[in-house]
């Protein structure tokens, strides 16, 4: 027997002095599932209530559950009736219906024409602003007969689209209008202001279109969460997994009733030569009917192993508890004593309880240890929790106007500080080396808020000293080709990106662009990559240094 190999030799080592304590098991006589849910859900928040009746505060109880589906549901019922939870899927984004509905309207502007989502709208409406869902039926109903009825629905919540507005504000703006509009009289909510710092980290890395964020969002939604500091007076709900190796003063575990089951439904096994030489493995089912086959120890060694798994998921479950544990599980049937089936949970804890003559409480209540009410402890300061003040502005874009690179470019223009000079110039020329090109850059800079029209003059006569170089103009007038950042993997594995390179027909060019004073280093860096042309085939190279300044220097050797 695998278990018994397992654990044979080996014991629970413990500290004798360690003692106190108290187990509390419950069963739950229930007719179906959901009464058995239900009723569940009551005992956990009556559980929770008697600790903080006997001293304990929120923070001191976790409860346990064995799948996160669970442990939304826990932690969403005990939200329902006003106890404070902090768990990993509570502080979700997702969880947030504010936050769905944001998404939802996003989907909306990208298509107007997806039913599905429209409907979605009206039920996060329905949900957030009236409190219920009672009226969605007939809401429903009457978007189906008229689809202009989304346009009256948004207009009783105060929430106008204007697709011309809408065209013309960055994906960030987009969604600070959606929420100004429709939660003007809502305290500030942490979660949109947690979604507004995902959708401004996004469209700094990625595409800012709406439809790249959405395809994101949908991939990414289940890592978003809310950032919370420690200390919290707040119960904790979380899956068993994620406590290993973690105590905790007070311990529910609800929905004690796992069931030992093969995880692994197929199998490679290896096989005799029946059908050919060439396939010494064959894929076979993981069921009953494998027993009667040469091959049932397969079956029993996977069931042994599924049994293990449970038995190690008890053991993590039960061991969290320092001081107490709360067992809630369902009620065993007398017909299931007598099933196959008999390596559940429930049934191992009854036969505990039956074997160790536990005090029985009440009907279905067992208890043994000792349950000593809690010392007054000092109670979570709330005076020191922050409120935040409102920070969505109305018509942000028009109440302040600044440059997004103002700083760096300020500092650009002062001795020691080129970095962004540099930037925006090696940007300007890794596009184009056109002059009307480069002068339609610079207005969609002063469009976009990088630069002013004092800066565009600054950076346009930069250019034009790079380019009026002799030397340099007659790199650029006898390129046969051009290759912009391109990336090289040299023969020992490692990455090169120069500025660029240029081909002619009879040189071959490197081109770096740089900022600050000169340094060594710039030239012994060419030098490397001149090497590692060279390996690749490449002839007659060149190498040019750009010093990009007020007064740009141009070095060109071979």
């Amino acid at each position: 027997d695998l278990i018994k190999k397992v654990y044979h030799n080996h014991s629970q080592e413990f500290k004798q002095t360690n003692t106190g304590g108290g187990v509390m098991i419950k069963f739950i006589d229930a007719e179906n599932k959901n009464i058995y849910k239900q009723s569940t859900y009551k005992a956990v928040l009556q559980c929770i209530e008697n600790q903080i009746s006997d001293g304990y505060q929120l923070k001191d109880i976790t409860v346990l559950c064995r799948d996160n589906d669970k442990a939304y549901h826990i932690a969403n019922y005990l939200n329902a009736n006003s106890i404070e939870v902090i768990s990993s899927d509570s502080l979700l984004l997702i969880s947030s219906a504010q936050v769905r509905l944001l998404v939802s309207l996003l989907k909306y502007i990208n298509n107007k024409n997806d039913k599905i989502n429209n409907a979605n709208i009206i039920q996060l409406f329905l949900e957030i602003f009236r409190k219920d869902n009672t009226e969605l039926n007939n809401f429903l109903i009457e978007y189906d007969k008229n689809p202009a009825f989304l346009d009256e629905l948004f207009e009783i919540f105060n929430l106008k689209l204007d697709f011309q507005l809408i065209s013309s504000l960055s994906l960030y703006e987009l969604c600070e209008n959606i929420i100004y509009q429709i939660f003007t009289n809502a305290d500030t909510n942490p979660y949109l202001m947690f979604f507004l710092d995902t959708v401004y980290n996004f469209t700094t890395k990625y595409n800012t279109s709406t439809a790249d964020f959405i395809n994101f969002w949908e991939e990414k939604k289940s890592e978003f969460s809310l950032k919370v500091p420690s200390g919290i007076n707040a119960v904790t709900v979380m899956t068993i997994h994620k406590s290993k190796g973690l105590e905790f003063p007070v311990v529910i575990y609800p929905f004690a009733d796992s069931v030992s089951k093969n995880t692994k439904k197929n199998l490679w096994i290896k096989v005799d030569n029946i059908i050919s030489e060439k396939l010494p493995y064959s894929l076979i089912q993981l069921n009953k009917k494998i027993t009667e086959t040469e091959y049932g120890g397969f079956y029993e060694e996977e069931s042994q192993k599924s049994k293990l798994d449970l038995l190690n998921i008890i053991y993590v479950a039960f061991t969290r508890a320092a001081e107490r544990l709360y067992i809630i599980t369902s009620k065993v049937k007398e017909s299931a004593k007598n099933s196959e089936s008999t390596f559940t949970l429930p049934i191992l804890i009854k036969n505990f309880v039956e074997n160790e003559n536990l005090v029985k409480i009440d009907e279905n209540i067992y208890v043994f240890g000792e349950f000593t009410v809690k010392a007054e402890t000092k109670k979570t300061d709330t005076n020191t929790e922050m409120q935040l003040a409102h920070s969505i502005q109305k018509e942000f874009n028009k109440s302040l106007n600044i440059s997004k690179i103002a700083p760096d470019i300020w500092s650009a223009f002062n001795p020691g500080h080129s970095r962004t000079l540099g930037t925006i110039i090696h940007e300007i020329l890794s596009k184009t080396d056109k002059e009307e090109e480069i002068d339609k850059i610079l207005d969609y800079y002063i469009k976009d808020n990088k630069i002013n029209k004092t800066e565009k003059e600054n950076f346009s006569a930069i250019i034009s000293k790079i380019k009026s170089n002799n030397e340099f103009r007659n790199i650029i007038g006898n390129k046969a080709s051009d290759y912009k950042e391109a990336e090289i993997i040299s023969p020992d594995g490692k990455t090169i990106r120069p500025d660029r390179i240029i081909l002619s027909k009879d040189a071959t060019y490197i081109i770096d662009y740089k900022t600050g004073a000169k340094n060594q280093y710039h030239k012994s860096q060419l030098e490397s990559y001149k090497k590692i042309l060279t390996q690749m085939g490449y002839s007659n190279i060149k190498l040019c240094l750009v010093y990009l300044k007020n007064e740009p220097e141009i070095e060109i050797w071979q």
